[in-house]
């Protein structure tokens, strides 16, 4: 192999050899390396075509459903703000109504207690009269006139109510 006079056959197979292979890979192997290369990138650009339009749909209909959750959350909102005012106005209504009711009763009530105080202040002073009129009559033995006696009672429970008033 080292000898130089087997050179030159061993370079005319080599070039033939390697000429041979150039061929095979520039004819062959070159072409559907490239058709594969370029259906791969048709490929992927068909794949990335489609999946700008499957982004674009989505950005689409996420941007609708955006709008369709604001709108839904408006229109609760204005139905929430119109059942608070109506539950107001009625809490109103009724709270006017029972304050109305409270107000009639509690007349009532201060009438039937002055009514009261009235009737016990006379069942007081016909009590303090023939009461006044025993004691007397039992330390002193006399009777006296019980038109006195109604006429003292009288200006002291007068006396006491500008007291009390």
């Amino acid at each position: 192999q080292l000898d130089p006079s087997v050179w030159a056959p061993q370079i005319f197979w080599l070039i033939i050899t390697f000429s041979l292979l150039y061929l095979v890979i520039w004819k062959i192997i070159l072409p559907r390396l490239s058709d594969s290369i370029e259906q791969r990138n048709d490929h992927i650009s068909d794949n990335l075509d489609e999946a700008k339009k499957v982004a674009s749909e989505a950005e689409i209909l996420n941007k609708s459903y955006e709008e369709l959750i604001l709108k839904t959350k408006n229109e609760a909102s204005k139905i929430i703000l119109n059942n608070k005012k109506d539950i107001n106005e009625k809490l109103l209504n009724i709270k006017k109504e029972i304050e109305k009711n409270f107000d009639k009763k509690l007349k009532e009530v201060e009438k039937e207690i002055n009514l009261m105080k009235k009737n016990s202040i006379a069942d007081v002073k016909k009590i303090a009269l023939d009461l006044s009129d025993n004691i007397i009559f039992e330390m002193t033995g006399n009777k006296i006139d019980k038109k006195k006696i109604e006429d003292t009672i009288r200006e002291i429970t007068k006396n006491k109510s500008q007291e009390l008033n």
